[in-house]
């Protein structure tokens, strides 16, 4: 199942702020940087995705500014259609989505959970 998930944000320190305002620590904003074995240099920022904001419901934010997207040169996997998140404190959640701008289905369970649906040339994948 799925543990936590990323959002792209390029203004990672305004969204890690948004958070912090709804109540959410994201955790310090990260660098990172690998070279792809074509020489071509990846470099991010992230807030810390070991957070696990409200049990890891609340996604980590990335930004990979002018560098090329992994999903540029990844195989064709799927297309996210959307998440669905189920947790004890749903209005805490709805706050800390609504400050990022997430389009998620938030409603109360008795634990952290998160589903996504996946289109793929298959059809639709839930996980």
């Amino acid at each position: 199942g799925l543990v936590t998930w990323a959002l792209r944000r390029e203004d990672i320190e305004g969204g890690a702020k948004a958070a912090a305002e709804a109540g959410v620590d994201l955790g310090k904003v990260l660098e990172g940087a690998r070279d792809r074995t074509d020489g071509v240099r990846l470099t991010w920022k992230l807030t810390d995705p070991y957070a696990m904001a409200l049990g890891g419901v609340i996604p980590f934010l990335i930004a990979w500014g002018a560098t090329p997207h992994p999903a540029e040169t990844a195989p064709p996997a799927g297309e996210l259609l959307g998440v669905t998140v189920e947790h004890p404190d749903d209005a805490a959640v709805r706050s800390a989505l609504d400050a990022l701008g997430v389009a998620a289905d938030v409603s109360p369970g008795v634990a952290p959970k998160l589903r996504a649906r996946i289109g793929t040339p298959n059809g639709i994948v839930e996980i």
